[in-house]
């Protein structure tokens, strides 16, 4: 549940929404994002000033709104009822940090400051964001495959880390960010010793 309707609220639902959870939205006024979102049935925003009766069927809470007083209740009454809470802007009341979330398909990478700055963890994970670009997603798909693989068909551990270092060392993300991915496919199945010279395997074989 999210206590609150503003730009700070609205920043902590779009870190949400990707993990599919069920939102509840509780405030007299939402900003056009977070009113658009509900239309879509993307969350649910009932029209209220906070009263404890809303946290009943919560599982966390998060005080968004601009009066301390209102975020202070919430913390309190959140913490009665043993849940997590995270309040904006008053780290000492919180019992969840929220990250900066940066994610490449199956790769998720967190930045956090503990609650000091916000601003900070965003403003680190979009520097993160340039350095690690969407053919990172391939990437893990790629590494994870031969993990697999490697696994099931070699028995000695030591060989097994040998060869995924190999991968791991073989320049497969200059080959993906150019767009040679079937290329980038061959040569980490190769690097692993799975692949016979001149043979082929990507993604759409595995």
């Amino acid at each position: 549940m999210i206590v609150g309707g503003g730009q700070v609220a609205e920043r902590k639902i779009a870190a949400l929404l990707p993990s599919g959870a069920d939102l509840l939205v509780v405030a007299p006024k939402v900003t056009a994002r977070i009113r658009e979102l509900a239309r879509r049935r993307r969350l649910r925003w009932q029209r209220a000033r906070y009263r404890p009766l809303h946290l009943k069927q919560a599982r966390l809470a998060l005080a968004a709104t601009s009066d301390p007083v209102t975020n202070r209740r919430v913390a309190r009454d959140a913490g009665r009822r043993g849940l997590f809470v995270n309040v904006a802007d008053d780290p000492g009341l919180c019992t969840l940090v929220m990250t900066a979330m940066l994610r490449r398909g199956d790769l998720l990478v967190a930045v956090s400051t503990a609650g000091q700055s916000p601003a900070l963890a965003r403003s680190l994970r979009d520097d993160l964001a340039v350095r690690i670009g969407p053919e990172y997603g391939e990437y893990v798909r790629i590494v994870g495959s031969i993990r697999r693989r490697l696994r099931a068909s070699v028995g000695d551990p030591r060989d097994r880390a040998r060869r995924f270092r190999r991968v791991l060392a073989a320049p497969l993300l200059a080959r993906l960010r150019s767009g040679r991915r079937e290329e980038a496919w061959r040569a980490a199945w190769r690097a692993a010793g799975l692949l016979p010279a001149g043979g082929s395997r990507d993604g759409s074989a595995i």
